[in-house]
C-alpha cells in the first residue's frame, strides 16, 4: 500500500471509532460554546475555519490538536514589543494583524483551543519558570484531567519551548475578570 492509502485507511478507521469529528459535528459543537462571540475571546468565522484546518486530522481531546494550534501560532504570528502599553487587541484583531504581545497570544490561543474542543483559560503569570518576577500572560488548557500551560510568547521571543511550560506562580482568570 502507498503511504497516502495507509493514511486514508487510518483516517477512516479513526472516524469509525468516533475519534475524529466531521466538519458538521465540529460546527455544531462550536455553536454550543459560550462567550465565543465576546472580546477578548471572540471566535470569528476566520478563526473557526483556521482552527478546523489545523485540528481536523486529530482526534477530539488529543494533544496533537492542542499542539497544532500552538505550532501554527508560533510559526505565523509575530511577538511585537512596540505594542501600545495599556491597550490590547482581542482574538479577532490579533488574528488579522498577526502581531502582538503575550496577552494577545493568550487571548487567541485560549479562543482557538476552546474552538478545538479544550477547556481553556487565560492565566496571569507573576513568576515564570526561571523564577523571574514578571507581568505576563499565557493560556491554560485541560487535557486528560491535567493542566497544561501554553506560552507562545516565550517561544516567539526565543526563550524556550512554551508548550507545557511550568511557570511557578500564576492566577487563572475567568472570562468575566478579563473584561473588567
Amino acid at each position: 500500500m502507498s503511504k497516502s492509502l495507509d493514511d486514508l485507511t487510518l483516517k477512516e478507521w479513526l472516524k469509525k471509532q468516533g475519534s475524529l469529528e466531521t466538519r458538521s459535528e465540529f460546527i455544531r459543537r462550536v455553536q454550543t460554546l459560550k462567550n465565543i462571540e465576546y472580546a477578548p475571546f471572540n471566535a470569528t468565522g476566520n478563526i473557526i475555519e483556521k482552527t478546523w484546518d489545523l485540528v481536523r486530522e486529530y482526534p477530539l481531546g488529543s494533544i496533537e490538536r492542542a499542539e497544532s494550534v500552538y505550532k501554527w501560532m508560533d510559526n505565523n504570528l509575530i511577538y511585537d514589543q512596540s505594542m501600545i502599553p495599556g491597550s490590547y487587541y482581542n482574538a479577532e484583531e490579533f488574528f488579522n494583524m498577526k502581531r502582538g504581545v503575550c496577552r494577545e497570544f493568550a487571548f487567541l490561543y485560549t479562543t482557538m483551543a476552546r474552538v478545538a474542543g479544550f477547556e481553556s483559560y487565560y492565566k496571569f503569570i507573576s513568576k515564570d519558570y526561571r523564577g523571574y518576577k514578571v507581568n505576563h500572560a499565557c493560556s491554560n488548557i485541560k487535557l486528560n484531567n491535567k493542566e497544561i500551560m501554553v506560552d507562545i510568547a516565550y517561544s516567539r521571543e526565543g526563550i524556550c519551548n512554551g508548550f507545557n511550560i511550568n511557570h511557578l506562580n500564576g492566577v487563572e482568570y475567568n472570562d468575566t475578570r478579563i473584561v473588567q
